[in-house]
């Protein structure tokens, strides 16, 4: 069975085949879109058009503190030192 149906985070159309005995979970057009929806940091640096290093390093330079960072993208603290840590920034703050 073929269904058309709609990417929730861009919009696109979004054909798949469903088989008849299990479900598909096709819901989104892409994995940019699915991650999109899942991360705020992903959607902020999206929507500055940057890079998450960039966006992070930006927020640092500025606020000093990983707590306001989160709080300026709608997210905790630990997910700011998170991505501090997996791309490896050399963050110098008081």
């Amino acid at each position: 069975m073929i269904d058309n149906r709609v990417c929730p985070t861009c919009g696109k159309k979004i054909k798949y085949l469903e088989n008849e005995n299990a479900r598909s979970n096709n819901k989104y057009c892409s994995r940019e879109c699915y991650e999109l929806t899942r991360s705020p940091i992903l959607q902020e640096a999206k929507r500055q058009g940057k890079t998450i290093r960039q966006l992070i390093v930006d927020l640092m330079n500025e606020y000093k503190k990983p707590t306001i960072a989160g709080e300026i993208i709608g997210t905790s603290h630990l997910q700011i030192m998170y991505w501090i840590k997996k791309l490896k920034i050399k963050a110098v703050w008081q």
